[in-house]
């Protein structure tokens, strides 16, 4: 288990631990706005996240791919830890 690695090499851009937080606000947002339209009767409600906000706005930036064509000089041991 010392050399174990993630079956996808996948991680966000920064060193940010965690999205919850940004993710808990946004999803207040989303359903404020549903409630709010809801009021209005308007017949379109905001189905997606992504409608609300941004997701290179989050703490981690988007996430990365790090495969076969990644950075050879990045130490990726270090991210694609488990």
């Amino acid at each position: 288990m010392a050399r174990s690695r993630k079956k996808n090499p996948i991680s966000g851009v920064t060193t940010a631990r965690s999205e919850k937080l940004w993710k808990r606000f946004v999803n207040r947002k989303l359903r404020q706005k549903a409630r709010i339209l809801l009021a209005k009767e308007a017949e379109i409600l905001p189905e997606n996240v992504k409608e609300v906000s941004n997701v290179w706005d989050g703490p981690k930036d988007g996430r990365v791919y790090w495969g076969k064509d990644g950075w050879p000089w990045w130490p990726l041991w270090k991210i694609l830890r488990k």
